[in-house]
């Protein structure tokens, strides 16, 4: 990777700190920022990135001057977000520049006008990236007053904000920190809270509004505000060393070197996990029935299990089990915010299969896994707390609900784990009370799969020492072909007997068909071996 100072002519921008900047397919966008001049430079620039050559552009009616404000483009839009004013006083407006007006020479700046409803504080110096039709805004400062760590979004259609509630850990509040766009994964670097820089590594995935804290990767930038991230395929690159390093302003010739030039090249995994990320074929750890449960809490950590322990409210929990099952026991219990979770308890080598499988999947038929605690002795599994309960206890209590689109929902789970190269080998609407569903119902009536004891990869970076290959699953959804292991296929068959039982009620279904018990010698054998 090389870089080279660009010869630039026409009217050039003054030097300035504190600005917005933004890059188009044709042009680099330059707005607002402090010149150390009386009077403020509120012109647009647009450095056109084939000859290099800049415009100057005076648009009015215009924004206020301001800077530590925020830039990016949003269908076809240049949106510009907050900031800061002449006077230092925090704004959080929204303007836009449609970007084909630009090469039309009709540009002109337009007030987003925002719907009724909360909005997020005034700030400066906060983050904004753009994904699809929405933006989304993290930390800020306002004036001499409050450092935020909220996560806002604003839908471009409906010009509507929503402050996410977002699962899992939240970064310390910052302001002057910065972030890169990677597929659907927002990553944030540096910042300042409380008179200290930052030098820790964030990731958002957009999709599950969560959080996840990096691992030291050992090199790293020093610490550092009002830096840059940028995106150059899937990596993303870390330049400058903040912005107190002078309070005078240099000539345009000596502006460059300003900036202390540190480039680190963070691979920016899509899927976050960190045993994918290193070149070649990784050597796989092994999982045993004899290890002790700290060093398998190691293994599990490791491998992209997320430690929720610190967030776990064990004062919060029930003494005894609200369910149990051949794959465990589950408990209620609360994390520090007051969010109800489930928290399952196995035998150590299935839950740590489990939960590694589990791990893996993120879709909204999937329940999430929040993470995994040391609790009472054992490793367990903590999840939200769906109220709704199981499938058989939510169509009892209402039997009028559109059973079509449950199952339409269900099926997208199943395929969602077939693209993943995750077979789940256990489907069933069960209707005895002696063995445990595993499609939960949340509070919005969205159907979720959940128990992975006898899910399978296709491929493992962590093994273990006894598989699900043997017959462990529940023999009247199974395929009849079916005599040893699990495949995409015998999860389809299961599919549609599991949407046959849910339009029926009848648990007997394979009995009713073939006039026989199926599997007679395999069940008596699982039965001997449980």
């Amino acid at each position: 990777m090389t870089a080279r100072l660009v010869q630039t002519t026409s009217t050039l921008p003054s030097p300035r700190h504190d600005h917005a900047s933004v890059l188009t397919e044709k042009w680099l966008f330059v707005w607002g920022g402090d010149t150390g001049l009386p009077q403020s430079d509120n012109n647009v620039y647009l450095l056109d990135i084939t000859t290099y050559v800049w415009s100057k552009l005076d648009l009015q009616p215009a924004p206020c001057p301001r800077g530590s404000h925020l830039v990016c483009v949003c269908q076809n839009q240049l949106v510009a977000s907050g900031g800061c004013d002449d006077h230092g006083r925090s704004l959080n407006d929204l303007w836009s520049l449609d970007l084909d007006s630009l090469t039309q020479k009709t540009a002109k700046w337009k007030e987003i006008k925002v719907s009724q409803g909360r909005s997020p504080f005034k700030r400066h110096d906060h983050a904004m990236v753009a994904h699809k039709n929405k933006l989304y805004v993290f930390g800020g400062y306002y004036d001499n007053d409050a450092i935020f760590n909220d996560t806002w979004c604003f839908d471009m259609n409906t010009k509507t904000w929503t402050e996410l509630d977002c699962t899992g850990p939240t970064p310390p509040r910052r302001s002057g920190h910065a972030v890169a766009l990677v597929g659907d994964v927002v990553y944030m670097f540096g910042g300042w809270p409380d008179h200290a820089e930052l030098g820790n590594t964030w990731c958002f995935r957009i999709t599950e509004k969560r959080w996840y804290p990096l691992p030291d990767m050992g090199l790293r930038p020093s610490l550092s505000l009002g830096h840059t991230l940028a995106t150059i395929g899937d990596r993303v690159i870390y330049v400058g060393q903040g912005r107190y390093m002078t309070s005078k302003l240099a000539s345009p010739d000596l502006f460059t070197f300003w900036i202390q030039y540190l480039t680190i090249c963070l691979k920016a995994s899509i899927n976050l996990h960190p045993e994918n990320s290193g070149e070649g074929r990784v050597t796989p750890d092994t999982i045993t029935g004899v290890m002790p449960i700290t060093e398998v809490f190691t293994h599990l950590t490791s491998h992209n299990c997320h430690d929720i322990t610190q967030e776990f409210n064990e004062s919060h929990i029930t003494q005894y089990p609200v369910s149990n099952g051949g794959n465990g026991d589950v408990y209620r219990a609360e994390l520090h915010d007051g969010s109800p979770v489930a928290v399952k308890c196995a035998r150590i080598q299935r839950m740590a299969h489990e939960l590694y499988v589990w791990s893996k999947c993120r879709h909204p038929n999937v329940l999430e896994l929040l993470g995994i605690t040391q609790f009472r002795g054992q490793i367990a599994m903590v999840s939200p707390w769906l109220a709704r309960g199981h499938l058989r206890q939510f169509l009892s209590q209402n039997p009028d609900v559109d059973r079509c689109a449950l199952c339409v929902q269900i099926a997208d789970g199943v395929h969602y784990l077939h693209e993943e190269s995750i077979i789940h080998g256990d489907l069933k609407p069960v209707y005895l009370s002696h063995r445990q569903e595993n499609i939960l119902i949340s509070d919005d009536y969205i159907p979720k799969l959940t128990d992975f004891g006898n899910a399978m990869l296709t491929e493992y970076t962590l093994q273990f020492t006894q598989t699900t290959s043997k017959i462990g699953f529940s023999l009247r959804y199974a395929a009849s072909a079916l005599e040893e292991k699990a495949t995409q296929a015998s999860d389809v068959f299961a599919l549609g007997m599991e949407s046959f039982a849910e339009f029926t009620s009848m648990s007997f279904v394979q009995e009713v068909i073939a006039r026989t018990v199926p599997y007679g010698q395999a069940k008596t054998q699982q039965s001997s071996e449980t």
